[in-house]
């Protein structure tokens, strides 16, 4: 028996989430197996119902609920989640669909964390540790660092914190996508059990 599990759900179990274009770097299936369980679109311009069928299709891929797919800043019905990278006001969620915000400052986490449409957070960019440390110390919700998260600086931002991570070039412009999602995945797992 299959059991499905809710959106808020599946995003708490979430570690790795991929932002990439259109293009993936590799086969969706063996990014997702490698640890990718949230991948969001971005620089996305077709016609409504292209990325509708971008989202359909990538779905098609994957038995249900394995992964969390969704778009930065653009509404699809076909996605788990919208992600809003230029906020400037309360968020409008859209019935059954997560609501992310990308947060820069300690104010926008701040503003983030009272509004109650947000689900989840991306705070960075990485480099402020500083910042990094203060999401880790305030937030109540699901959140990821992001924003230049890369091998070289993961121990640096997990020593911060971070128990999630937001990752677009250092896995789509890896030589091997597939080993760095896994590789990145399983140290985010290891400090998270720590």
């Amino acid at each position: 028996m299959t059991v499905m599990f809710s959106l808020p759900q599946r995003l708490a179990s979430v570690r790795l989430m991929l932002t990439t274009t259109p293009e993936l770097p590799a086969s969706l299936p063996a990014l997702v197996a490698a640890g990718a369980r949230m991948v969001a679109v971005v620089d996305s311009d077709p016609p409504a119902e292209d990325f509708d069928q971008l989202l359909s299709g990538w779905r098609g891929q994957l038995p249900a609920g394995q992964v969390l797919i969704g778009s930065c800043e653009r509404f699809s019905a076909r996605a788990d989640f919208l992600h809003q990278v230029c906020w400037d006001g309360p968020g409008e969620k859209p019935e059954f669909t997560l609501l992310g915000r990308t947060c820069d400052t300690r104010l926008a986490v701040d503003a983030a964390l009272a509004d109650p449409a947000v689900d989840y957070l991306c705070v960075g960019p990485a480099a402020q540790l500083d910042l990094v440390a203060y999401a880790a110390q305030v937030c109540s919700k699901v959140w990821f660092a992001a924003g230049g998260v890369n091998h070289e600086n993961l121990a640096d931002v997990l020593a911060a914190g971070a128990q999630r991570v937001c990752v677009n070039r250092a896995i789509t412009l890896a030589a091997d996508p597939v080993a760095a999602t896994r590789e990145l995945c399983d140290a985010v797992r290891a400090a998270a059990r720590a």
